[in-house]
């Protein structure tokens, strides 16, 4: 099929209702205007013009046969897939569709340890079996790196019997692992391979990039289309290709989980970023990567500062090679200067680059670090020949060992206690440093010593973290004996 992509049509749909001028008698209730007579409101003005419902002409996300159609249809030429749907939930809504349509009570689900919290919550959902992949770090930093493929392959032979893989690549940090590989050792024991590819949606534009997950042979890939391209924020994609699972079903769920009143703004701006992207994506993309590859050597040279270039050069993780700063106070040093990273961590922080990213800005993050090496003479202190980082801390690798049931019970009889206490409990809920959104523990897994002291290290370092409670220093448990007896 021959696809015009300079098409957007969900936006061209919205924009010829608009010049209708018709009378509104249907919601929403701002009726497509903004004369409330606040100045600051007219931010919100031309987005109002363009926040619809399902209009004659305008489609249905839930049912398309029209604009939104039309636009799933581009975005699966461009991406490579045989089907795509629009997310307005993130990639959230994503992973807890795609692991609702395919999966039965009790089924075997073989997942990346570091998956995010969505694709944990999806599993609870369907009260899966989880065989946890075990997790591998960079020896330097120990951030989360790729996955290895024979770790894959012993999961396999060991559970052969499992519905599928589901790994996250890129990681946040944007190491990306051998997807072709392991899309091929999946397929041999005839699983499907999901990858929750949230900060991979560039890929598919630049062949100097990794291979995406289509390209790679996926069954299924997940793409937050506002992390990396030009997508509003919430909006996202789920591309399928192959027969291994039923389109049928992955569009069941979505009508169950996806909101009944879908924002026409986001689903444009997918529409928009598609288009971008396609027409435009290889040039952005070759100058953006030219950018940071000269900002990269500029970096190099300040003294004390250390900087790792993932597979995905749009994501460098910056840190003082000297320890004279955490990652938490780099980060607030870098916010005196006007520079908000995505994350900061027990080590150092992560900027994150894109399509769209100012030349300004580069420039801005490079003096910003050379006045930090000033400030702290970090050219006078000792470099440290290791650094070690909250995630490199084994999480929970006892229980993970072997099957974790997951289950659905917010009703579990649990308690409260003390961090200092939680020692050998189980995690009644997910406790979450976030970003990047990584559970330290999901629920039922038993509290280490070594990741509680890990979580105590995050929260001293001004480190945020879902799941406490609101003081920050008690924990949610289930009601047991401390390191009671593994049941169920």
């Amino acid at each position: 099929m021959n696809l015009n992509q300079h098409r957007a049509p969900i936006l061209e749909a919205l924009l010829h209702h608009q010049e209708k001028q018709t009378a509104s008698f249907h919601v929403p209730g701002h009726k497509n205007d903004n004369q409330r007579g606040h100045q600051e409101d007219s931010w919100f003005t031309n987005v109002m013009k363009l926040d619809m419902t399902e209009l004659t002409g305008l489609d249905d996300l839930h049912e398309p046969s029209g604009c939104i159609a039309q636009a799933q249809q581009l975005a699966a030429s461009a991406f490579g897939a045989s089907h795509t749907w629009f997310l307005v939930g993130g990639s959230t809504v994503g992973n807890l569709s795609v692991i609702c349509a395919w999966s039965r009570p009790g089924d075997i689900w073989i997942v990346d340890r570091h998956a995010h919290k969505s694709v944990m919550n999806a599993l609870k959902l369907v009260e899966a079996r989880v065989a946890f992949l075990p997790a591998r770090f960079h020896p330097q930093t120990g951030i989360p790196v790729q996955l290895d493929v024979m770790d894959i392959e012993h999961m396999l032979k060991r559970y052969p019997q499992a519905r599928g893989v589901l790994i996250t690549s890129p990681t946040y940090y944007g190491y990306q692992s051998d997807l072709k590989a392991i899309a091929d050792r999946v397929h041999h024991y005839g699983m499907p391979l999901i990858v929750d590819e949230a900060h991979g949606a560039h890929f598919s534009f630049h062949p100097s990039l990794p291979q995406s997950a289509m390209q790679a042979g996926a069954d299924v890939a997940i793409q937050s289309t506002h992390k990396m391209l030009g997508a509003m924020t919430m909006s996202a994609m789920l591309h399928l290709q192959g027969n291994r699972i039923d389109p049928a079903l992955i569009r069941q769920a979505l009508g169950m989980l996806q909101s009944s009143s879908p924002s026409y703004p986001l689903m444009a701006s997918l529409d928009v970023a598609r288009r971008d992207a396609a027409l435009h994506g290889y040039d952005l993309l070759q100058v953006g990567m030219q950018q940071l590859q000269s900002l990269s050597e500029q970096i190099e040279g300040i003294e004390g500062i250390g900087i790792l270039r993932a597979d995905d050069p749009f994501k460098m993780y910056v840190y003082d090679k000297t320890r004279s700063l955490n990652g938490h106070q780099l980060r607030e040093q870098l916010e005196l200067r006007g520079c908000m990273m995505e994350l900061a961590d027990e080590t150092g922080v992560l900027a994150v680059h894109s399509l769209y990213t100012k030349q300004g800005h580069l420039g801005r993050l490079r003096d910003s670090l050379q006045a930090i090496s000033e400030k702290y003479r970090l050219g006078k202190q000792e470099l440290k020949p290791s650094v070690w980082n909250t995630y490199s801390t084994p999480l929970c690798m006892e229980e993970s060992a072997g099957l974790i049931h997951f289950q659905n019970n917010l009703h579990a009889p649990s308690q409260l206690v003390d961090l200092e206490m939680a020692e050998g409990y189980r995690a009644a809920e997910m406790v979450i440093p976030y970003p990047p959104g990584v559970p330290l523990w999901v629920q039922g897994e038993r509290i280490t010593r070594a990741s509680l002291e890990a979580l105590v290290r995050w929260v001293s370092h001004g480190g945020h973290v879902q799941g406490l409670d609101a003081a920050g220093s008690r924990i949610r448990v289930l009601a047991e004996t401390p390191s009671g007896s593994d049941e169920g």
